[in-house]
C-alpha cells in the first residue's frame, strides 16, 4: 500500500486505496470482498473529482462562471392547495423543486397583456366560492380558468385514484361567461377533460404541465398568440380507465367487461345517481342514445333498461292526460282535488303542500301497482295569469308572482317527497316539472297561436313578474324538471334559448334536473317560428340550448343526421342523457321490484284513501269565495228552507266540476244532488243546455223559481269556453246566461244565490248590482268534492274564507290585445296595464277580495323600528305582528294578506305588492297573532327598466285590509 506521505498524482487507484480503510462486519465475516467496496468508491470519487470538487479554491481558472451563494433563509415551498391557482407560484414548479428566482404566475402573465384583469380564486382548501366566481366571470369580456392538480394530488408516494378533472367550477363559470372560456390545466399526469372538450361554452383548453417559474408568461404568450403551443407526450385516458388495476403491468390489449345489472350495480352506486347515469350512458350506442331523447323512450334489452314514458300529468290529481298513466285495472280513479286556481284562493301554503304530497303518494301507489309507466309528471303550471281570457289560467295559482312562487315551492316539495321546509334533495317520491318556461300565457287568440307567438317582453317585466316563480321553483323547491314553452320571447324560441335554459336556469339558478320541450315544441323551432333552416338545425339548437328530452318525434328523426352533418356533437346527447337517467335513478326506477324500494310500501290503499278525499273536500271548502252576501242571505237555514229550486247547466254536471287535466275521480257528486241532501223538496231546471247557452229555457226556469222558497243558480263556464289551445273572446257570461239569471232572479220570492263555476274571471257586474241577486259564490272548478263543499257552504256547515287570486275585469278589457305582454300601464297610449299590481282601470272584483259569514278585526303590533338601516341588516327582519280577531259569531278560516306600497309612484313601480300571507282558523271571539318576516332583497325591491333589481330609499307602507304601518328604508 502507498503511505500517507506519498506525493504521487491525486487521481487513480493510489488515492482510492489511501482514503478507504473499511471495517464492516460483512467484510470481516467474508460475506463481502473489500475490492467490491473499492470499486464502488472509485466510481463515486471519480464523479466528485470530475466536478472539480478536489481542486482547491473554487475560483475558476480556465472558464468564466457565476457563483450563486446558497440561501441563508428557509425559502421552502408552502403546503400546496387542493387545486391549481392562477396566482400561486408554487403550482408552477412541480415536485423536486427549489425556490425559483423570479416566478411569473398566469395572472401576472395575463396582466401584461390586459391591464384590466380581475382575479377570483374560485376554490381554496376551505371550499369553493362559486357565486363570486360567477359574478366576476359574468362581468368580463373573456374568461381564463386555471385548474388542475398539484403535489397534494400527484407526487412521490402519492398516486391518483381518479382521472376526472373537477368540473363544477369550470361549468358554472362557463355558463355565465359572455364568450366561450379558456381553460388552462396544470398537472403532470393526464386528466379526463372530455366534459370541457365537448362543451361549446369552453372555447380552448391548454395543458401546461408544471411549467416552471416562467410558466405564467408562457401561458399568456400562447393565449395571446405570441407563441404556438406543442403536442402531448402521453395519452390522456377517460375516467373509466381507472377500472384497470394499476398493478397490471401488461401492455397488450385487454377487454374490460362492463356488464349492466340495473337492479344491482346501478343501485349500489352513489345516492344522487350522477355517476351512475354517466356510467350507464357511456355503455349506449348512438342509436340507443337517440331512442332515449323522446317522451316514449324505447327499451334497451341488452342492458336491462326498460321502456319509459316521460309524459304523465298530475295537475290537481293523477290525470288521464299523457301516456304514462293507465286507468281501468285495480285502480279506476284517483283523488280529484280542486283545480289550481281555486286551491290558490285559500292562500294556504301548508294546504298546497299536503295536496302535492297526496298526489305524489297516489302516483307512486299507481306505479307500484303497475298502472303508471313513468314517474315524471309535468306539473305544476306556474305561469302568471296575466290576461283573464287565457284558457289555461285555471291551471295556475293566479296573477301574483309571490303567490305563484310560494305555491310552486309548497306543491313541488310535497309532490317530490321533501319536507315542507325543504332540505331533502335525494330520492324522489315523484318528479315534478315546472312549466311553461317562460312568458307563456296565450294559447289561441284571434288566429294568434302559441306555436308561433313571439312574446315581446321587457327586461323589467321578466325580472319582477315572469321569472320569479321559476326561480323559486328551481332554487327553493328543487324541482327536478322544467318544461320550455312553445312561444318565443323577444325573437328566440324558448326551447332554443341557451341563455334561458343553460345560462339562467342551470348557471344562475343552479337547476339540477331535466328539461323537456312542450309537445312538438322542437318541431316548431323550424316549422312555425322559422328560426332555423332545417329540422337538423332545430334539433341541434335545442340540444345546445340545454334541452334534454323532446315530447314529440323530432329528436328521434333528426338527431343522427344532425350529428353526421356536424350540426351538433354526440357529447351534447350524452349531456342530455346524463340528466334523464339521473332523474330515473333518483326515482328508484333501477332498484328492481318496486315493493323493495324506498317507497315500496305505497300501494292500492293509498289511492283514493279517505284521508285524501277529506283533503279534497277541505281544499274545495276553503277555496270557494263569497263575492256578495247582501242582508246575510247566506247561509240558508237547514230547518227553515222547505223548498229549493236549482237552475243552471252546471248544477247537474259532475264532470264540469273537475276542470282540465283531470282524471277519473274517486267519486263525484254534482251540485243539485248534494243540495238535495239538505232539502228534499228540490226542483231542478236546466235553463241552458250547456255553457254556450245559445238559447235558454227561461219559461220553465222562471216557473220553478216562482214555486220554491229559495233559488240557487249554478252557472258559468266549462272546458268548451276555456282550456288548453282555446282562449276566450269575451269576458261576460256566454250566450243567454245573463238573461236567464236576471229573469229567474226577478221572478223568485226572495233574492237568489248565484254560483259561478269557472276558472277565469267573468264580468258579472249586472249581478253584483242587482238587489234580487243576494249572494254570489265563485267555486272555480272545485274537484270531486265540489258539490258537497258548495252545499255545506250554502247551508252554513262551513264558513267560506277564500280570496280571489286574480283581478276580475270589466267586459271592455277585451279591447286590450292579448298579445301585448306589458305589465305596466301606459296611460298616454290608453294601455291600462295588467293585474292588481299595475292595472289602472275599473274592476268587477279586486285581487284578494273575499267575504265571510263572520267579521274579523286587525291590529298592527309593531316589533321593528320605523326606520330600517339596510347597512345594519344581515338578512330578513321581523317587521311586525298582525293581531287578528274573529269578532263574529261563526268559526272560520281566514287568509291575511300583507301588501307593501312605495311612497313614490311612477317609473314602473307597482301600485302595491303582496309581500306575505298566512291562513289561520279562529273560533268566535278568538284572536291570534301572525308574525311577518320580510327580506329586503325579496320583498322591498324594485325592478328597473334594464331588469336590474334594486332597493330604493324611502317609505314603504305595509297594508292589511284598512290598516297601515310605515317603515322608512335608509341605505
Amino acid at each position: 500500500m502507498v503511505s500517507s506521505s506519498s506525493k504521487k498524482h491525486r487521481d487513480g487507484p493510489q488515492l482510492r486505496l489511501l482514503l478507504v480503510r473499511p471495517r464492516k462486519i460483512a467484510v470481516e465475516k467474508g460475506k463481502l470482498l473489500e475490492s467490491d467496496i473499492d470499486r464502488a468508491l472509485h466510481n463515486l470519487f471519480s464523479i466528485r473529482m470530475r466536478l472539480g470538487l478536489f481542486d482547491g479554491n473554487p475560483t475558476p481558472t480556465s472558464a468564466t462562471m457565476t457563483s450563486y451563494a446558497a440561501p441563508t433563509t428557509n425559502n421552502s415551498l408552502s403546503k400546496p392547495h387542493a387545486t391549481a391557482s392562477a396566482d400561486e407560484a408554487e403550482t408552477l414548479v412541480g415536485n423536486y423543486a427549489g425556490p425559483p428566482c423570479n416566478p411569473i404566475t398566469p395572472l401576472q402573465g395575463l396582466k401584461r397583456y390586459v391591464k384590466k384583469t380581475v382575479f377570483h380564486r374560485g376554490c381554496d382548501p376551505a371550499g369553493c366560492d362559486y357565486d363570486g366566481a360567477e359574478r366576476v366571470a359574468g362581468s368580463a369580456d373573456y374568461v381564463v380558468v386555471v385548474v388542475g392538480l398539484n403535489q397534494g394530488d400527484e407526487s412521490e408516494e402519492m398516486d391518483r385514484e381518479g382521472l376526472e378533472l373537477p368540473r363544477e367550477l369550470v361549468e358554472r363559470v362557463a355558463a355565465v361567461a359572455r364568450k366561450p372560456v379558456v381553460v388552462v390545466v396544470m398537472c403532470g399526469g393526464g386528466v379526463d377533460v372530455s366534459f370541457a372538450r365537448d362543451d361549446e361554452r369552453i372555447g380552448g383548453i391548454l395543458w401546461a404541465g408544471y411549467p416552471g417559474e416562467g410558466g405564467g408568461r408562457a401561458v399568456a404568450e400562447i393565449i395571446f398568440g405570441d407563441h404556438n403551443p406543442g403536442r402531448l407526450p402521453m395519452t390522456w385516458y377517460p375516467q373509466d380507465f381507472t377500472k384497470i388495476p394499476m398493478s397490471n403491468m401488461r401492455n397488450e390489449k385487454e377487454d374490460v367487461e362492463f356488464e349492466v345489472d340495473p337492479c344491482e350495480q346501478f343501485a349500489s352506486a352513489d345516492e344522487d345517481g350522477v355517476m351512475r347515469a354517466r356510467d350507464l350512458v357511456s355503455r349506449l350506442t348512438l342509436d340507443e342514445k337517440i331512442s332515449q331523447l323522446v317522451d316514449s323512450s324505447a327499451a334497451i334489452p341488452r342492458l336491462g333498461i326498460p321502456a319509459y314514458q316521460w309524459w304523465s300529468e298530475a295537475l290537481h290529481g293523477v290525470s288521464g292526460y299523457g301516456r304514462g298513466v293507465t286507468y281501468g285495472g285495480a285502480i279506476s280513479g284517483a283523488t280529484s282535488f280542486p283545480q289550481v286556481i281555486l286551491a290558490a284562493s285559500t292562500f294556504d301554503s301548508r294546504l298546497w303542500y299536503r295536496i302535492g304530497q297526496a298526489i305524489g303518494r297516489e302516483a307512486r301507489g299507481m306505479y307500484n301497482e303497475g298502472q303508471v309507466q313513468g314517474m315524471t309528471f309535468w306539473t305544476p303550471n306556474i305561469n302568471i295569469f296575466r290576461d283573464p281570457r287565457w284558457g289555461r289560467g285555471q291551471e295556475t295559482p293566479g296573477e301574483d308572482p309571490t303567490v305563484v312562487a310560494k305555491y310552486a315551492v309548497a306543491h313541488v316539495r310535497g309532490f317530490q317527497g321533501d319536507k315542507y321546509e325543504g332540505g331533502q334533495n335525494g330520492h324522489l317520491l315523484a318528479s315534478a316539472c315546472c312549466k311553461h318556461f317562460t312568458a307563456y300565457d296565450l294559447d289561441n287568440w284571434k288566429s294568434v297561436d302559441r306555436m308561433e307567438f313571439d312574446a315581446k317582453v321587457t327586461q323589467q317585466d321578466l325580472a319582477d313578474t315572469y321569472q320569479p316563480p321559476f326561480k323559486s321553483c328551481v332554487q327553493e323547491a328543487k324541482a327536478s324538471g322544467i318544461m320550455c314553452a312553445y312561444n318565443s320571447v323577444n325573437g328566440v324560441p324558448n326551447c332554443a334559448d341557451r341563455n334561458l335554459l343553460t345560462k339562467t336556469a342551470r348557471g344562475q339558478w343552479g337547476f339540477h334536473g331535466y328539461i323537456v320541450s312542450d309537445c312538438d315544441a322542437v318541431s316548431t323551432i323550424y316549422e312555425k317560428h322559422k328560426y332555423v333552416r332545417t329540422p337538423e338545425d332545430a334539433v341541434a339548437l335545442a340540444l345546445r340550448a340545454g334541452m334534454d328530452v323532446n315530447c314529440g318525434l323530432y329528436m328521434k328523426k333528426y338527431t343522427k343526421s344532425a350529428i353526421h352533418k356536424k350540426r351538433v356533437v354526440e357529447s351534447q346527447v350524452n349531456r342530455a342523457l346524463d340528466n334523464l337517467f339521473e332523474i330515473r335513478m333518483r326515482l328508484g326506477l333501477f332498484e328492481g321490484t318496486p315493493s323493495r324500494s324506498l317507497y315500496g310500501n305505497i300501494g292500492l290503499a293509498d289511492v283514493c284513501s279517505q284521508a285524501h278525499q277529506d283533503l279534497a273536500l277541505e281544499a274545495a271548502r276553503n277555496g270557494i269565495v263569497l263575492l256578495k252576501n247582501d242582508a246575510n242571505l247566506l247561509p240558508l237555514s237547514k230547518l227553515k228552507t222547505r223548498s229549493l229550486a236549482v237552475v243552471g247547466h252546471n248544477a247537474a254536471n259532475a264532470y264540469v266540476l273537475r276542470g282540465d287535466y283531470d282524471g277519473p275521480p274517486c267519486q263525484n257528486v254534482d251540485v243539485v244532488t248534494a243540495l238535495k241532501g239538505y232539502v228534499h223538496n228540490t226542483l231542478f231546471a236546466q235553463g241552458c243546455s250547456n255553457a254556450d247557452c245559445p238559447t235558454a229555457s227561461i219559461t220553465s226556469a222562471v216557473a220553478a223559481a216562482k214555486e220554491m222558497d229559495y233559488v240557487v243558480l249554478v252557472m258559468g263556464l266549462d272546458q268548451n269556453q276555456e282550456k288548453e289551445d282555446h282562449d276566450r273572446a269575451e269576458l261576460g257570461l256566454p250566450g243567454q246566461q245573463q238573461s236567464l239569471i236576471t229573469a229567474v232572479a226577478a221572478a223568485a220570492k226572495k233574492p237568489v244565490v248565484l254560483v259561478l263555476i269557472c276558472g277565469g274571471p267573468v264580468d258579472v257586474d249586472f249581478a253584483k248590482n242587482d238587489p234580487k241577486i243576494g249572494s254570489i259564490l265563485w267555486a272555480g272548478y272545485p274537484g270531486e268534492a265540489g258539490g258537497v263543499a258548495l252545499s255545506q257552504i250554502i247551508f252554513g256547515e262551513h264558513n267560506p274564507g277564500g280570496k280571489l287570486p286574480m283581478t276580475w275585469y270589466p267586459k271592455h278589457f277585451v279591447n286590450v290585445p292579448m298579445t301585448d305582454m306589458r305589465m305596466r300601464s301606459d296611460l298616454k297610449s290608453g294601455y291600462p296595464g295588467r293585474t292588481y299590481r299595475f292595472y289602472k282601470g275599473p274592476k268587477v272584483f279586486e285581487f284578494g277580495y273575499g267575504l265571510s259569514y263572520t267579521t274579523y278585526s286587525y291590529e298592527f303590533k309593531q316589533s321593528t323600528p320605523n326606520t330600517i338601516k339596510l347597512n345594519h341588516l344581515t338578512g330578513a327582519f321581523h317587521v311586525m305582528d298582525e293581531r287578528v280577531e274573529n269578532i263574529g259569531s261563526m268559526a272560520g278560516r281566514h287568509a291575511v294578506l300583507l301588501f307593501a306600497r312605495h311612497e313614490r309612484t311612477g317609473e314602473g313601480r307597482p301600485i302595491k305588492q303582496l309581500v306575505g300571507f298566512e291562513s289561520l282558523s279562529l273560533n268566535p271571539k278568538q284572536r291570534d297573532e301572525i308574525e311577518f318576516v320580510l327580506n329586503p332583497c325579496e320583498h322591498l325591491t324594485t325592478a328597473k327598466i334594464d331588469g336590474s333589481v334594486v332597493i330604493e330609499e324611502g317609505y314603504r307602507y305595509l297594508v292589511v285590509e284598512d290598516k297601515e304601518f310605515s317603515i322608512n328604508i335608509v341605505l
